[in-house]
């Protein structure tokens, strides 16, 4: 799928209207009025504010429709997507990744780093803790 120049005419564009807390898991609703096909490529529009007060660091995952599966939401790179990295009123594309068990999206865009520890930092703190001088 090539994206049209109006995101707004797009059959591949969807909207998430619920964005829950769910056993730690930030859970969003895609509609099941689309058919998500494994290796093809949707936006979705987070038309919903996130609730307050979640941590920043939870992870994300999707559910379809009234469906209870969760579909992890990963960067480009594979890891998880958190919720400090998502903004409401924005337009994700994403591509599906099924198997035979189960699935994911991966979101096709760059996606705000997270506030984590550098590895280099790591070293140090574990060079310190050693009692080296971290070089």
């Amino acid at each position: 799928m090539n994206c049209c120049s109006n995101c707004s005419e797009c059959p591949y564009k969807v909207v998430v209207s619920t964005a829950a807390l769910t056993g730690g898991v930030l859970v969003l609703t895609l509609p099941d009025t689309q058919r998500y096909s494994n290796g093809c490529k949707y936006c979705f529009i987070l038309g919903t504010a996130l609730p307050a007060g979640i941590p920043i660091d939870t992870p994300v995952s999707v559910v379809v429709g009234d469906g209870t599966v969760q579909f992890p939401l990963l960067t480009r790179c594979g890891a998880p997507v958190v919720a400090q990295q998502l903004s409401s009123r924005q337009r994700y594309p994403f591509r599906v990744a099924t198997t035979a068990v189960g699935g994911n999206l991966i979101i096709l865009r760059c996606l705000p780093d997270v506030d984590r520890v550098a590895l280099a930092a790591l070293n140090d703190a574990v060079a310190a803790a050693a009692g080296g001088d971290g070089a």
